[in-house]
């Protein structure tokens, strides 16, 4: 599974020290999250998406972000 937290934040135009300030998260914590090196619990998770005004599901690029059973009607 793939972090989006760079792809958004640039999409967004946002700087690292903007979001730094806006997320309440160390610039270079995000800058690890960004390049996988380390991942964000669930409470930072929370924060980057509020900063970047995103559900915390679309910080993520996976085949399957939706349970199965939602595409059966």
């Amino acid at each position: 599974m793939k972090l989006k937290i760079k792809e958004i934040r640039k999409r967004k135009k946002l700087t690292l020290n903007e979001l730094s300030r806006l997320s309440g998260l160390s610039k270079s914590a995000i800058n690890y999250y960004e390049r996988e090196e380390i991942y964000p619990n669930i409470l930072e998770l929370e924060w980057l998406a509020i900063a970047l005004d995103v559900a915390i599901i679309d910080l993520f690029d996976s085949k399957y972000k939706f349970p199965i059973s939602w595409n059966k009607q």
